[in-house]
């Protein structure tokens, strides 16, 4: 109960007993913060897999006796779908979408359950289950914190979390900083599929058109499509219409990017891949050879298994995909007896582009 409750809660059995004096915020504040107060968490979430679901709901908090816009505020919950437990609860106003929580709401989770354990799978309740919100590629959305992956500079294992200082510690072992080089530490990752990640190294005065180059070669590229980056509040189009103003992808790196920076990528208009980024940081290394832009980690390619035999899938059935069918995934011997048409499939690969357009990897 926030502090400011606590003190009405407190006040009001003061109205009825004469003797009883109630404090005020600022006391309250000081002593709770003394008290370190957590939340616990079951045994049972610490003791294993945990199967979480997500939903959200609405409370009006305005009138229509006030004559004014009734408004909502809306609250997201995670709950435990065998003890119905809620690890977290996101109170937001109503300009956010239910989908849009779905991501944040794994991460807090996590900080009261261990990465030893985490949750498998994360049913969604209404807009949660969405198209816009699972993709169309997977139905369930793997709500695991640690997102395995490898630094390819020393081929040393790490984590989406441990990236950036695996991948400086290899550069600084493997070549050693140079006074003389500033160069971008970028990370990209599927917008909705945080389990596909890849660190790049961009020289500081490289341009947006290099990054968009090696997006294509490394996660993208299928029928020469159009793209854009978003940069605060920015497009910058792969093919700009320069009669309206628009910006193309010429503008070098070093007029638009600093440290912390966020922003977003687009690869085809139609059956539109997404992606978001950040400016790790600016270090002191140089990229291997003559290359502007150079892939030093990625991630290791998700465990996607046959939807009937459990084997390592290695085909999609776009039939059974464009169905929204929660089993699109097959191996080579399960696929050559599915009952779908043999020509209606692509590859599995480790891509936030699988299963899209003819994206083959």
């Amino acid at each position: 109960m926030p502090c400011r409750q606590v003190e009405g809660f407190v006040r009001k059995p003061a109205t009825f007993l004469p003797n009883l004096r109630a404090t005020d915020y600022t006391p309250l504040l000081c002593l709770i913060q003394r008290l370190g107060l957590s939340l616990p968490v079951a045994s049972r979430l610490l003791a294993g897999d945990v199967i979480i679901a997500v939903d959200s709901t609405g409370i009006q908090v305005t009138h229509r006796t006030w004559r004014v816009r009734r408004g909502w505020i809306k609250v997201h919950a995670m709950i435990d779908v065998e003890t119905n437990q809620v690890p977290v609860l996101e109170v937001t106003d109503e300009s956010v979408q239910d989908d849009r929580m779905f991501v944040p709401l794994p991460d807090l989770t996590q900080q009261h359950c261990s990465e030893e354990h985490p949750a498998h799978r994360a049913p969604g309740g209404g807009a949660a289950e969405g198209k816009k919100f699972h993709t169309r590629q997977q139905m369930l959305i793997m709500a695991q914190r640690t997102y395995p992956g490898h630094a390819l500079i020393g081929n040393t294992a790490t984590t989406k979390r441990k990236v950036k200082d695996e991948v400086i510690r290899q550069l600084t072992r493997e070549r050693g900083p140079d006074q003389d080089a500033e160069l971008w530490l970028l990370m990209f990752q599927g917008e909705r599929q945080p389990q596909y990640w890849i660190v790049l190294l961009a020289k500081k005065n490289a341009t947006l058109k290099a990054i968009d180059e090696a997006l294509r070669d490394i996660w993208l590229e299928c029928c020469s499509h159009l793209s854009a980056f978003t940069i605060c509040g920015e497009d910058y189009q792969s093919s700009p219409d320069t009669d309206f103003g628009g910006k193309g992808m010429n503008a070098s790196l070093g007029n638009l990017f600093s440290i912390g920076l966020t922003g977003e990528y687009i690869y085809d208009y139609g059956d539109s891949t997404y992606l978001t980024f950040k400016v790790l940081d600016l270090v002191p290394f140089s990229p291997k050879g003559r290359k502007s832009v150079e892939l030093v980690a990625r991630n290791d390619p998700p465990d996607i298994r046959c939807s009937v035999c459990g084997e390592p899938a290695t085909e999609i059935c776009l039939e059974c995909l464009y169905e929204e069918s929660e089993n699109p995934f097959f191996c080579d011997d399960c696929f050559a007896r599915h009952e779908c048409d043999k020509e209606m499939s692509l590859p599995v690969v480790n891509s936030p582009r699988m299963g899209q357009c003819a994206y083959t990897g």
